[in-house]
């Protein structure tokens, strides 16, 4: 019972430290598209993070 508790505990946390960092990045990208009015731009910088959490997770060993 401890061990499913633990677990869902644990999913709660990293679910809510997403909803921040998702939250986190979406102004960042607002930020840069209402100063640049450029939407490549934030596009580009999309990419870019996405390529790097791939390259993150792939090479981290998780």
């Amino acid at each position: 019972m401890a061990f499913l508790i633990s677990t869902a505990i644990s999913l709660i946390i990293s679910t809510i430290c997403q909803v921040i960092y998702a939250a986190f990045v979406g102004f960042l990208f607002c930020v840069i598209y209402y100063r640049s009015k450029n939407l490549i731009s934030c596009m580009l910088l999309h990419g870019i993070f996405d390529f790097t959490a791939y390259f993150w997770f792939s090479f981290s060993g998780k």
